[in-house]
C-alpha cells in the first residue's frame, strides 16, 4: 500500500495508520448524516447554530456560494424547519412503529428503518424530476454543471428525454465545459466526473495542473497534482506539489456544494422529505469521491523522516491539513503524517480524542430520526455544511454537545472494548 513503508519492520505503525484511517471513515459518518437517510435510517443532528469557524471554515464559501442563490436557500430551509417544528408529534406509538413526516404511522423493522422505503425513494425521484431539467437548461455555467454532475455520477438520475446519451454524455459535456470556461468550481466538478476516465474522451482535456493554477491557494488541487506525479512515479513533482500543499490557505474539496446549489433550486412548494430524501441521494453521489490522499501519505511514511528536509514538508503539510482540511479524511491524515512528523504527544492525543467524541457523536441514535423535527435539524445541517464544509461543521456539533469531548471520547472507547470483549467472549463459547 505505501511504498516508502518497511512492511516487515513497522507494522505496528501500519496498524496505528490503519487505526486512523479507518476512525476517518467512522467519523465521515457522521459527516455523511444524510446519506444514511436513505441508506441506513436517518440519524437526526444537533441543532443548527451559528458557530465561530473562522480557522476552519474554507476561504472560497462567498465565492462558492455566490450562485447558489444563498438567500432562496436560506429562507426555503427556515420555512421547512418552522413548519416542521410546529408540527404535532405522533403519540403512543408501538413498539414496531416510528413517525415518518408527512406519513405519520409507518411500520419500522428491526434497524428501526420504515419497512417500507417506496414513499421516501419516491420523494428524492420526484424532487430530482422538479430540479434536473431546470438545471440541465440554465444559462449558469454552475447550475449546467451541477446537473451534468448529476447524471455523471448517477445514470438513474435521468428520465426519459431529459438526456439522451446519458452518463457519457453528460461526463463529456461538463469536462468541455470546464475546459473552455475554465471556472474552479465546474472545473472541480468536471475533474471529479471524469475521476474514472482521465484519459477517456473529452476527459483528456483536463489535467490536475490547471486545476491548480485555476485555484492555487487550494491544497486539495495541489494534492491531486501530487497523486498524478506519483501514478508517473515522478517524485520531484510529488514534492514541489506537497510544498503548495504546505503552503495553501485552504484545502477545498467542496464536499455539500453539489447538494447545497440543488436545494437552492427546488420549488417552494417542495416537502421537507422531497428535500432530505434528494439531499441524502446528492450526498452519497459525493462520499462516493476518491480524495487524493494517498500520495501524500506514501511521500511522508516514517522511514522518510529520517530526512530533516522531508519532515519539515510534511509537519508542514500535516498542519495545513489538520487547521485547514475541510474533511473529516484530511483531518485524519493530518494526524497519521503528524505523529510520524514528531508532533508532541499531547498534541496527538487531542486529536485521538476529537476522533472517538465525534464517532461517540456518529454513533448516537435517537427514537424520532424520521420525524419532521429530526429531518428539520437534517436540513439546516446541511446549510451549515454548504456554508462552511463538513469539518467545521462537525466540530461544531461537538461543540454544541452538552457533552464535552473527554466524555464522549471515553464513551466511546468503553463501547468499542464492550464489543471487542462480546465479540472474543462469543468466539471461545464457539470453539468450546
Amino acid at each position: 500500500m505505501n511504498n516508502n513503508e518497511d512492511a516487515q519492520g513497522d507494522e505496528g505503525r501500519l496498524t496505528r495508520r490503519m487505526r486512523w484511517v479507518g476512525a476517518g471513515l467512522v467519523v465521515l459518518v457522521l459527516g455523511g448524516l444524510v446519506w444514511q437517510a436513505v441508506q441506513a435510517g436517518l440519524q437526526p443532528p444537533p441543532e443548527a447554530e451559528e458557530v465561530a469557524v473562522e480557522d476552519l471554515a474554507n476561504a472560497n464559501t462567498v465565492q462558492r456560494l455566490a450562485t447558489l442563490d444563498e438567500a432562496q436557500l436560506s429562507q426555503q430551509g427556515v420555512s421547512a424547519m418552522t413548519a416542521a417544528l410546529v408540527a404535532p408529534a405522533m403519540q403512543d406509538l408501538a413498539a414496531d412503529e416510528i413517525e415518518v413526516c408527512g406519513l405519520g404511522r409507518v411500520k419500522a423493522g428491526a434497524d428501526g428503518r420504515p419497512r417500507d422505503m417506496a414513499p421516501i425513494v419516491g420523494a428524492a425521484r420526484r424532487a430530482r424530476d422538479q430540479v434536473l431539467p431546470m438545471l440541465l437548461s440554465s444559462q449558469d455555467d454552475n447550475l449546467r454543471a451541477a446537473g451534468l454532475l448529476m447524471v455523471a455520477l448517477d445514470e438513474g438520475a435521468v428520465a426519459d428525454g431529459v438526456l439522451d446519451g446519458g452518463a457519457a454524455r453528460a461526463r463529456d459535456e461538463l469536462a468541455s465545459l470546464a475546459a473552455f470556461k475554465s471556472t474552479p468550481q465546474v472545473y472541480a466538478w468536471a475533474m471529479r466526473a471524469c475521476q474514472q476516465q482521465r484519459t477517456a474522451g473529452v476527459c483528456r482535456m483536463l489535467s490536475a495542473e490547471q486545476w491548480a493554477r485555476l485555484e492555487p491557494t487550494n491544497a486539495m488541487a495541489w494534492l491531486q497534482v501530487a497523486a498524478d506525479a506519483s501514478l508517473r512515479r515522478d517524485e520531484p513533482a510529488v514534492a514541489e506539489a506537497l510544498y503548495r500543499v504546505s503552503h495553501a490557505t485552504r484545502s477545498d474539496a467542496r464536499h455539500g456544494a453539489l447538494a447545497g446549489t440543488v436545494l437552492a433550486k427546488l420549488p417552494p412548494e417542495a416537502d421537507l422529505m422531497s428535500r432530505v430524501s434528494l439531499a441524502a441521494e446528492l450526498t452519497k453521489l459525493e462520499a462516493r469521491a476518491e480524495l487524493p490522499l494517498v500520495a501524500a501519505s506514501q511521500h511522508c511514511g516514517v522511514k522518510d523522516m529520517r530526512d530533516a528536509n522531508r519532515q519539515q514538508l510534511c509537519s508542514g503539510v500535516a498542519e495545513v491539513l489538520a487547521r485547514r482540511g475541510g474533511t473529516a479524511a484530511e483531518v485524519a491524515l493530518a494526524a497519521s503524517i503528524g505523529e510520524r512528523a514528531g508532533w508532541p504527544a499531547e498534541r496527538v492525543a487531542a486529536f485521538a480524542e476529537e476522533r472517538d467524541a465525534l464517532a461517540q457523536l456518529s454513533a448516537a441514535a435517537q427514537s424520532d430520526a424520521w420525524s419532521c423535527n429530526a429531518l428539520a435539524q437534517t436540513l439546516g445541517r446541511l446549510h451549515e455544511t454548504a456554508r462552511v464544509g463538513e469539518m467545521a461543521t462537525l466540530r461544531g456539533a461537538l461543540k454544541r454537545s452538552p457533552d464535552g469531548p473527554a466524555v464522549l471520547a471515553k464513551r466511546y472507547r468503553e463501547s468499542v472494548a464492550t464489543r471487542v470483549a462480546s465479540a472474543a467472549s462469543a468466539a471461545s463459547a464457539t470453539a468450546q
